[in-house]
Parts: C-alpha cells; sequence; structure tokens
C-alpha cells in the first residue's frame, strides 16, 4: 500500500483531490483504495460494467484528477481525451505506463519494503 500511495503521490495526487477506481472489487481495488486515502484522497469507484459514456460521465462530474484501472481493455474504454485531463493514469499490476503523458506504472509489490511513503 505505501509504494502504490507514494506512486500516486508522485504522480500529483493530493489531499482532496478524486481518486477514481474502475474495475472488479479484489485485493487490487482494496489496495488501490487504502493508498489513496492515506495520501488524502477522496475514492470514487466506477462499475466496470459501466458503459464508455457512464464511466467519462463519472469522471467529469466527480472532478476525478487520477484513473487505476483493472485492466489496459477497460482503461481504453475511457477515452484518450478524458484521461490527458487527469494528473495520473495507471492499470493495477501492470507496472509498463498505460499510453499517454500522465502514464504511471503501477509499483512491483515484491519490491524493497523502504520503497518511500507519501507524505
Amino acid at each position: 500500500v505505501s509504494r502504490v500511495a507514494a506512486a500516486f503521490h508522485a504522480a500529483g495526487l493530493r489531499k482532496g483531490d478524486r481518486l477514481a477506481v474502475l474495475g472488479r472489487t479484489c485485493l487490487d481495488w482494496l489496495v488501490a483504495e487504502i493508498a489513496g486515502y492515506s495520501v488524502g484522497a477522496v475514492v470514487v469507484g466506477i462499475d466496470p460494467n459501466a458503459s464508455a459514456e457512464q464511466a467519462a460521465y463519472v469522471l467529469d462530474h466527480s472532478d476525478a484528477r487520477m484513473l487505476v484501472a483493472d485492466t489496459r481493455r477497460n482503461l481504453e474504454r475511457v477515452s484518450l481525451e478524458a484521461r490527458e485531463r487527469l494528473v495520473g493514469v495507471a492499470v493495477w499490476g501492470d507496472q509498463e505506463p498505460p499510453p499517454g503523458a500522465n502514464g504511471f506504472g503501477w509499483p512491483d509489490r515484491d519490491g524493497p519494503a523502504d520503497a518511500g511513503r507519501a507524505t
């Protein structure tokens, strides 16, 4: 959780910002959620069965500043234009940053324990 929180903070997520989480409920969702809370963010869930239009609506109306998704396929349902308006975009478990200037890789779970904490 601390590595993910540090990655969120490094990508620009700050206290009071909205973190949109698009995906199925699983351990990675919980990690993203707790990491978001530890940075001080408000977590906004987006149903993985939502249409692309519904996902865009939630992003726009929640004023989300960051989006994490469970798969690249779900991430790509959100338009590149909508993703480019965010400070950060990632796919959980994927260390390869998604396309776009604001993409960042998901931290390795097996990395060093002292990989950093969000401040």
